[in-house]
């Protein structure tokens, strides 16, 4: 029997740095509560949670566990649920070898319960995968995360969101292993799902062409990396609510892109964008701020180069 669990936690927009660049994590989503919360405890745990409180929500998850333990049971489907979210609070913590212990433990109950491939565990599968992505434990990730999939797969059918978020998250992992032939791989098939599911400028169809951008970037595919975050930039501009830090990435890699290409030119003109969106996010000292001018300068040295190229 293979054990696993779930990524509802994170949508993130959390966008997760790397040593140079940094990538969405489009492998996210909002956290659904797995039963209807009645304990005052719990209550003030999960709005703490939801206000990124999450060491005081872990206080009020423990308080509501001992009055839990005893109302319902040790191992009741109720209980479980509860590890399972101090499970959440601690990865958002980043207290990932915590939300590993609690999540599985909700998993152990509820597979006295439940199948081990019954629908309402998908959730708890894709959950633990995301934890072990955040471990680089990207064995034990992708095993969760296929399994999520598989699930979701025989609840949903193919044409659907979660099947075209779940080959998004699957892809994410297999890029952070810089796999990124089968990153693209799920990537497109996270496209082709997204487009044909989703109206255009969802989040996850954004996520799809960032992260499209990110893998052809890498493997060198700088015209074809370029298409898919202007498309990327086109969406957002598309929303309401425009994600400045999610642009200012898109806008940061279209400069590295054309500066490699030997457009300083359109390279000054992206990173200026990011450098903005960064100033305005974190103001002058800080080191993404300070990154960003570093490469607008650089970019710029280069620009006024005899035969630098103006723009193609």
């Amino acid at each position: 029997m293979m054990l696993s669990v779930l990524p509802y936690f994170l949508l993130l927009v959390l966008l997760i740095p790397g040593s140079i660049h940094t990538a969405l994590a489009a492998d996210s989503v909002v956290p659904k509560a797995p039963v209807t919360v009645q304990d005052k405890d719990i209550v003030k745990a999960e709005a703490l949670r939801k206000k990124g409180d999450y060491r005081q929500a872990i206080l009020y998850y423990k308080k509501g566990l001992v009055s839990s333990r005893k109302k319902f049971g040790r191992e009741s489907l109720y209980v479980a649920a509860i590890y399972h979210h101090v499970g959440l609070a601690y990865a958002a913590d980043k207290n990932t070898d915590r939300a590993l212990a609690n999540m599985l433990l909700s998993l152990e109950i509820k597979l006295k319960h439940l199948h081990p491939e019954h629908p309402a565990l998908a959730n708890d599968y894709n959950n633990l995968g995301f934890v072990y992505k955040m471990n680089r434990d990207y064995t034990k990730a992708l095993e969760y995360l296929k399994l999520a999939q598989l699930l979701k797969l025989n609840r949903y059918g193919i044409l659907h969101p979660e099947i075209a978020a779940g080959y998004l998250n699957v892809g994410v992992v297999y890029k952070s292993k810089k796999d990124y032939k089968r990153a693209l791989h799920y990537y497109r098939k996270a496209l082709e799902i997204a487009n044909k599911t989703l109206p255009p400028g969802h989040f996850y169809l954004i996520s799809v062409y960032h992260n499209l951008g990110v893998a052809h970037y890498e493997q060198g595919n700088l015209k074809k990396s370029i298409g898919f975050f202007q498309r990327a930039i086109a969406l957002e501009l598309k929303n309401k609510k425009l994600n400045a830090a999610r642009v200012a990435i898109q806008c940061d890699y279209l400069g590295q892109a054309y500066q490699k290409l030997g457009d300083h030119q359109r390279a000054v003109k992206y990173f200026k964008i990011a450098l903005n969106m960064q100033l305005v996010r974190f103001g002058k000292s800080h080191p993404q701020t300070k990154a960003s001018l570093d490469k607008l300068l650089a970019a710029k040295k280069l620009a006024a180069s005899p035969g630098s190229t103006l723009g193609r």
